[in-house]
Order: structure tokens, then C-alpha cells, then sequence
């Protein structure tokens, strides 16, 4: 089944990627899961939190932002949440209006448009699928 000389550590890493590439692919799914079938509203943008990355940087610390933003569901309930995502800028104004999408059995599941961490998931998903190749061909 296995080649002889695979060592532990390749098969740690396979099982590794294996995983890696299970997890994004699932975020992904849920992701798109969420932006093709969940329902929509208008969030309006409350606040912003900060928090500071990587304080032991060479250049300094850099202080990321997060927005803060409420909507109300299809059933009239109005939800504020703190987004997960933090960026170097402000990408939004407060009291600027943007769209929000939502599963509706679970609208604390909201996401903001231009907030769909697509690009981190889909990094993960290749970097697990190249790391799964890489060490099928040492352990097979």
C-alpha cells in the first residue's frame, strides 16, 4: 500500500493537507452556500472595532479595522453583528448602506457584500490540493 521508505513525517503531511484541503473546501461551500441561496437585506454600517496585527512587526504595529453593522431579517427582527474580517482600511463609511447576506434560519450567519473571504479559502483549497499531490506521489 505504502512505499516502503515513506517516512512518518510525509504521511503526517498528507493527512495534513488532506484536511487543510477538506476544511476550505467546506468554507467554501458554506460561503457560496450563503451568497447563491441565503436571503438579502440592507445593512446600514454602525461602527468600526480596531485591533492591532502583528505587534511584533519590524515596521511597527498596524491597526486593521472591522465593520460593525445592523439589518433587519425578512421576519422583522434587526440583527447587529461585528464582522470577521479585518483590513487595513476602512472600506465603508459609517451609515453607509450595503447589502447583506444571510441564511434564513441563521441570520447571526450574515455576511456583508465585498466581505466573502473567497480569495483566502480558495488559497487554502489550492495549497491543500497541491500539498495532497505533492505527497501522494512520496507515499504512493
Amino acid at each position: 500500500m505504502f512505499k516502503s521508505n515513506a517516512s512518518l513525517l510525509n504521511m503526517v503531511l498528507f493527512i495534513g493537507c488532506a484536511l487543510l484541503l477538506l476544511f476550505s473546501v467546506w468554507k467554501l461551500v458554506a460561503i457560496l452556500y450563503i451568497y447563491i441561496n441565503g436571503e438579502t437585506s440592507e445593512a446600514t454600517i454602525t461602527a468600526y472595532t480596531e485591533k492591532v496585527f502583528n505587534l511584533q512587526s519590524s515596521t511597527g504595529s498596524d491597526l486593521t479595522y472591522s465593520p460593525i453593522y445592523t439589518f433587519t431579517t425578512s421576519e422583522g427582527k434587526e440583527i447587529t453583528l461585528y464582522s470577521d474580517s479585518y483590513n487595513k482600511e476602512k472600506k465603508y463609511t459609517i451609515g453607509d448602506k450595503v447589502k447583506v447576506y444571510y441564511p434564513k434560519n441563521n441570520p447571526k450567519s450574515a455576511k456583508l457584500e465585498g466581505y466573502f473571504p473567497w480569495k483566502m479559502y480558495s488559497i487554502l483549497t489550492a495549497l491543500g490540493l497541491v500539498g495532497l499531490l505533492l505527497f501522494w506521489k512520496e507515499l504512493f
